[in-house]
Formats: C-alpha cells, sequence, structure tokens
C-alpha cells in the first residue's frame, strides 16, 4: 500500500508491481527514469587536476596523484564504493580540505589554497555529501539557508546590513520552482523532510552563477520524482 499526501495513493502485489508501476502510485504520474539529453558539445576547460594528492580524517592518503580536466558542458563522474576518496576529492575541490600535494584550477584561477568562499565566488555551487554537516544551519530559517553562499552580496546585503525582503523573495521563487515543501519561508529548515532539506540544498546551488558543479549524492533521500527533476536541472 502506498501513501501519497497522507491518504491511501493505492495497492499492488508485490509479486506482479513494477518500478515504473509503484514510481506511478508514489508521485502520482508517470516517472521516466532516464534523462534526456542533446548530443555534447564540450567548450572551454573549466577544472583542471594536477597530480592531486588527499588524506582522509585519519591521515590515510586517499587521493593518489589524481589528474583531470573538465570541460564547459561535460558531466565527469567519480564511481566506486563509498570511502575510497570519492568525499575527500570533492572536498579538496570545494576548498574544504587541505591538499597534501598538486594543484587545483578553477576557471583559470589557481585554486589550490583558496578557503570555501573564494572558491565559490570564482562560479562554484557545490552540493555536498553530508546535508546536514555541510548543506544547512538547521536552526536557520529556509530563507536563510537558500541565500548562504551569497548573503554577503547585493541584493541580499547592502554595507552589511540584511535585506530580508529580497531573501524572503528570492526563497518564495525557488520553493515554487524546485516544489519544496514547507508551511513558511521563515521555519526553520531543520523542520522539514529530509528529502525537502535536499531540494533547499539543490535549488540554492543551482540557482547561483555556475562555471563548475561539484556534487556528491545529490538525489539522496529523495523521491523518485524529484530526483527525476533535479537528473534534468
Amino acid at each position: 500500500t502506498v501513501l501519497r499526501g497522507g491518504k491511501v495513493a493505492g495497492s499492488a502485489d508485490p509479486e506482479t508491481a513494477t518500478q515504473q508501476s509503484l514510481a506511478n502510485l508514489m508521485v502520482g504520474r508517470d516517472v521516466v527514469f532516464r534523462v534526456e539529453k542533446g548530443e555534447a558539445h564540450p567548450g572551454e576547460t573549466v577544472l583542471t587536476i594536477e597530480h592531486l594528492c588527499v588524506e582522509d580524517d585519519r591521515g590515510v592518503q586517499t587521493v593518489n596523484d589524481f589528474n583531470v580536466q573538465v570541460r564547459k558542458g561535460e558531466i565527469f563522474g567519480v564511481a566506486g564504493v563509498q570511502g575510497n576518496g570519492q568525499r575527500e576529492l570533492v572536498e579538496a575541490i570545494a576548498g574544504m580540505r587541505r591538499k597534501v600535494s598538486g594543484r587545483v584550477h578553477i576557471l583559470d584561477v589557481d585554486a589550490t589554497k583558496m578557503h570555501p568562499r573564494k572558491v565559490t565566488d570564482l562560479g562554484t555551487a557545490h552540493i555536498p555529501e553530508d546535508r546536514n554537516k555541510h548543506g544547512l544551519v538547521g536552526s536557520y530559517s529556509v530563507a536563510d539557508n537558500l541565500v548562504l553562499n551569497r548573503y554577503h552580496k547585493t541584493p541580499f546585503s547592502r554595507g552589511g546590513v540584511r535585506n530580508e525582503d529580497a531573501m524572503r523573495s528570492n526563497a518564495a521563487e525557488l520553493i515554487e520552482q524546485y516544489d519544496i515543501r514547507t508551511p513558511s519561508v521563515d521555519v526553520a529548515v531543520s523542520t522539514l523532510s529530509g528529502g525537502n532539506q535536499q531540494k533547499v540544498i539543490v535549488a540554492r546551488e543551482l540557482s547561483g552563477e555556475i562555471g563548475v558543479l561539484v556534487v556528491s549524492q545529490p538525489t539522496r533521500g529523495l523521491d523518485v520524482g524529484s530526483s527525476e527533476f533535479i537528473h534534468n536541472q
């Protein structure tokens, strides 16, 4: 039996139900389990990593002499069992983790020793693996969390003074665009479901001026309909 919006949406026989039929019951419409994409036309190089070495929290080197170039319009995926250096690689690119050696260039700028705000200001968006630890401030409102990466910029701040109207207007727009289920823009983001918390992060990161998008588990905790929407974005 499938519940949707607090009501019974329907029932299915596990022996005859399909992934597609269950997804339809869960979100109320047909879900396409693939992303429709046109032909790729990669542009200039936007991310260059050279001989990167990074250690995890235990001091164990989990990224060893990693090299890659990623071009505009290109998706570069890193796959593998969790704990094999993906997290450390992502955090090193985002400026959250010290590099043992090597270099990171973002949009032709040496970002090797930059802290996270500088990396963000270059035009880098980051959807972190752990949304509660690195993606949100739970006690802050939905509106505040939707500008965590640019609250210090116009129109959200002028001369160090917050522009509450601009923040609330931005929040209302993103809540509608990304179907974030929240009673208002003012409630603490910690009161939202895990899936809606994830959508707050995705909405915030995808709504800025992006040159490089670094993501880790972007659809973690989301229903199939939300996952489909984010993949298409």
